[in-house]
Formats: C-alpha cells, structure tokens, sequence
C-alpha cells in the first residue's frame, strides 16, 4: 500500500489499481445545516445542479433549497420554503416531465407529507398527502398502471401506502405493513416481473431481523426473513453479476457496532468489509471505472468525527479492489453524476469542518467513458389480460454486458408528451434529469396495467 498527498488535503489509500476520482474544484461556506443534496436538473436546462437544502433559521426551521453548477458557482435560490422538511425526493410524480418535490412540510404547527408539484411555469403548487410525520418517503409505480404510489414510514413502525384517486386527492392503496425498530426499506424489482418487491430490516428487539415481501400485482406477501438482517441498513440494488437481474448491496450494523458491507447474489452473500466505529455512511452503486462491471461506494463518518470513502471496484466474477479516501472533516453527503456529460460519473463530497462547509468536486479521470447504448429496435405491442404489453429488441454497449442495461420507457398520449408513463430524462433534449437506472429495469419489456389504472386530476 502506497500514501499519495493531493490537492485539497484529500488521502487516498490505494493498491496498484489506478486513481478513478480526482479533485478538480472545491467551494467552502460558512457552516450551515445542510439537510440533504444531490445533482438535478429541476429547471429542464438540460445541465445538472447540486442542489441542496439548508436550515437558514433554526428558531423557525424553514429549509430552503440552493442550487450550485459544476464550477462550483452558486446559481439562483430555487426560493422553496420547505418549514419542517426533513429532506426531499425529488420525481415526477403527476407525469409532466417535470421533477416534483415529495417531502415534509408543516403547516399551523402541524407536519404533513407533502408533494410539491412543478408546473409548467416552474412555480410549485403544495399539495397535502397525509397529516403523519414520516420518517421516510418515496414514490414509484408498485402496479405497472404508470401512476406513482407514494409509501413512507413513521415512528409508530409502520410502512403506509397512498395512491392518486380520479379527483385528485389521496387514499390507501394497501394496508399498512408493520416495519423495525432501528430499520429501514426498500423496494426492487428482485424476479424481474415489472413489480417492485419489499425488503425491510431491523430488530425484533434481541436481535437482527428482515422480511422479504413479494409484490403480486400490487399486493405484498411475507415469504422469506433473516437474509439481509442489519440495523440501520441501507440498501442498493444494482447488477454485480452482469446477469440482468437486480442484486442487493446491504450495508448496516450489527449488534456489536461493525457496519458490514454484503452484496446478495442469488443464493451467494459477499462479504466485502466490516467497518469499526461508525456513525454515519453513504451508499452509491454503478460502475465507476468504466469496466463494464458494477461498484459500491461506501462512504463513512466516523464516531470520532472523521471520515472516509471506500469504492469497492469490481474486477469480475464478484472479485473486488477497494480504495480508499480520507475526508477531510465529517462526511455529509457523497453524491454521483454525469457532470461534463463524458460518458462518465462524477462526484461531489460535501463535509462540515469546524466553521464551513466545503463542497468538493472530483472528476472522473476514466479514459473510456460510455458512449451509451443502442437504440432499442424493432418495438411492438400487444394487448393481454391484464393490458398493454411493450416489447423490443436488446441494446448493445461499447463497456455493459447488454444483459446489465436498463430501458426507460416513457408513454404520451401525444407527441413529446408522457403522461401515462413518466421516465426521468428530458423529452425535448434527451438529458436526464439525475443519474438513475431506467424504470423497465433490465428486461426488454413492459406491461402497462390498465386494470389498475385511475386517471389523475389535480
């Protein structure tokens, strides 16, 4: 092992493998509270921001969101006042392609899950979910009908689910199902059947527990436990195999304190790293060094208020190199994107030190950048039972096995419109909105589920 001193103070602890991420530009601020930051485009430019949101005043809490480019300038102030927030996600929730903001917001000292929807002025109409304090949100489509569910947790350890009804408001599209203590969730596609299936983890209150939850049309059934069995996990599923099916990286604690790092390969757990005094950590997964091959980042705050990133680069055959950075004060966020649109993915690490906070940015010194996919050819529909079927022809990639590429499909009832299937990039440019995996998922195929479909009005 080999000690290289960079600029920006920035320790990288490397083996033979070459440098991938290098600092180009950093920007310090007065210390703020940053809630939460990630690039976006949410203006349909066409170029990606770092957007971000701090608590500007904490006797009333009121969470504002700033947007920055990639010289590390700051831009306008989207001037969204988010009182209460706890974070945001941001996706087009009513199919305009435009991103909306679900999040939490309080109103009259009461706190409601809240979407903010983009109009077409760019302006935000707020409009009430729930009146529960959640925990966490996300918003996606559990019935292939091409409207988002929106599902949260909240403290009493139950994970709802709500659902757009034909006039516009919200109501339960599935019965609660009952989460962990010290857990968490997610939601993919683990049979490559279109549907999204739930993994929850935590404790039972002795030990480590899980549940996984098979999505059948829309309704979830427990059929397996104990697999992915950490607290306070965080999961990624992405392909670690190049088989075309999703795998699942889980990172957590536990009972000791050691975050583990696994990745779940059909009947295979890989151990990748266990990691002693841990407060917090971030999770990425996609292929870093333009191999082909899918990596993890895992990037962590330490409980004596350090940090460091660790990339797992995948070599083949589930067999990993890790490198290793030293941050520069405590981590806050660690985020990933095609910032130069080169073909490959950028970084932006932000941390706290004891009066700033500093946002770092890393290009990718990758000589093969991906020139992107084929066209899907030779598209064709079918009605079924159930609806409408898409099918096409397999892409090819100059660096992905065709079988680890993912389709986003978008469905308009007019031109360079997508209202019956949103994606996440811009129809009148081709750009994507932030970095993703395509809402198909790897198959060359989707069902569009008019059984369940409702129309939308708001």
């Amino acid at each position: 092992m080999r000690h290289l001193v960079i600029p920006l103070l920035f320790l990288i602890v490397q083996s033979t493998y070459g440098q991938v991420f290098m600092p180009t530009d950093s920007l310090s601020i007065a210390r703020v509270a940053l809630l939460q930051g990630e690039w976006l485009d949410l203006t349909n430019e066409g170029t990606l921001d770092f957007v971000f949101m701090t608590a500007t005043d904490k006797d009333s809490d009121t969470i504002t969101a700033f947007r920055m480019d990639d010289s590390l300038s700051t831009r306008d102030s989207l001037t969204l006042s988010l009182p209460g927030s706890i974070g945001f996600e941001a996706v087009d929730i009513d199919n305009n392609s435009k991103l909306d903001l679900l999040t939490q917001a309080a109103f009259d000292d009461t706190t409601y899950l809240t979407v903010y929807y983009q109009m077409d002025s760019g302006a935000y109409e707020a409009v009430v979910i729930d009146s529960l304090a959640a925990e966490r949100y996300e918003a996606m489509d559990l019935d292939q009908d091409g409207t988002k569910e929106i599902v949260y947790s909240t403290h009493d350890q139950f994970l709802h689910f709500r659902k757009q009804n034909a006039s516009g408001g919200w109501e339960t599209f599935h019965e609660p199902i009952a989460t962990f203590p010290s857990g968490n969730w997610t939601f993919y596609d683990s049979d490559n059947d279109g549907l999204k299936d739930l993994v929850i983890s935590g404790t039972d209150g002795t030990t480590p527990s899980s549940l996984f939850y098979s999505n059948q049309n829309g309704s979830f059934t427990a059929v397996d436990s104990g697999e992915f069995a950490l607290l306070n996990a965080r999961f990624f599923p992405a392909d670690f195999n190049s088989d075309g099916t999703y795998n699942l990286a889980t990172i957590g604690f536990d009972l000791t304190g050691t975050l583990h790092v696994r990745l779940h390969v059909k009947d295979t757990v890989v151990m990748l790293d266990g990691l002693q005094n841990i407060e917090n950590f971030e999770v990425f997964a996609a292929d870093l060094d333009a191999n082909g091959e899918c990596d993890l980042s895992v990037s962590v705050k330490n409980t004596s208020g350090t940090s460091s990133s660790h990339i797992y680069f995948n070599q083949g055959s589930l067999q990993f190199i890790e490198q290793d950075l030293f941050i520069p004060g405590a981590l806050l966020f660690d985020n990933y994107a095609d910032i130069d649109s080169d073909g490959d993915l950028d970084r932006m690490i932000v941390s706290n030190r004891s009066d700033s906070t500093t946002f770092t940015f890393f290009n990718n010194t990758s000589d093969l950048g991906n020139k992107g996919p084929s066209i899907p050819q030779n598209p064709m529909t079918f009605q079924t039972g159930r609806g409408t079927m898409l099918l096409w022809e397999e892409s090819q990639d100059d660096l992905t096995n065709s079988k680890s590429i993912t389709y986003d499909v978008f469905i308009g009832s007019s031109t360079n419109t997508a209202d019956v299937v949103s994606s996440e990039f811009d129809l009148t440019n081709g750009k994507r909105f932030k970095a993703s995996r395509g809402n198909s998922g790897f198959e060359e195929s989707m069902l569009v589920n008019r059984q369940n479909h409702r129309p939308r009005s708001r």
